[in-house]
C-alpha cells in the first residue's frame, strides 16, 4: 500500500508541475484546464494541491464530476460541496 501512494504522490507532483509549466508558458492572462480522475483532485488534494504549490497568488481550482442515478431527482449529499468549487452532476452509466 505504501509504494501505491508514493506512485500516486509522484503522478500528483508531475501534473502539478506541468500545469503550472503550462501557465508560465502560456502567459499572461491565461487559463489552463487540466482533466483528471477525482481522486487526483477531490477535495483540493493531490494534482490540485502540488499545483497551488507552484502558482503562488494564483487561483486553482476544482470542478468535481458526480455520478447519479437520476439527473431529475439529485439529492445533493452534505459532503459534495467540499468536493470542489464547482460540482457537475452526471447519469451514472
Amino acid at each position: 500500500m505504501e509504494r501505491f501512494y508514493q506512485a500516486q504522490c509522484a503522478k500528483d507532483e508531475t501534473m502539478g508541475e506541468s500545469i503550472a509549466q503550462a501557465l508560465v508558458n502560456a502567459g499572461t492572462g491565461a487559463i489552463v484546464v487540466h482533466v483528471n480522475g477525482a481522486f487526483h483532485s477531490d477535495y483540493g488534494l493531490g494534482t490540485a494541491a502540488r499545483a497551488a504549490k507552484r502558482l503562488p497568488g494564483k487561483k486553482v481550482v476544482v470542478v468535481s464530476a458526480i455520478p447519479v442515478a437520476d439527473l431529475d431527482h439529485i439529492t445533493v449529499a452534505k459532503d459534495d460541496h467540499a468536493l470542489g468549487r464547482y460540482l457537475i452532476y452526471t447519469l451514472r452509466s
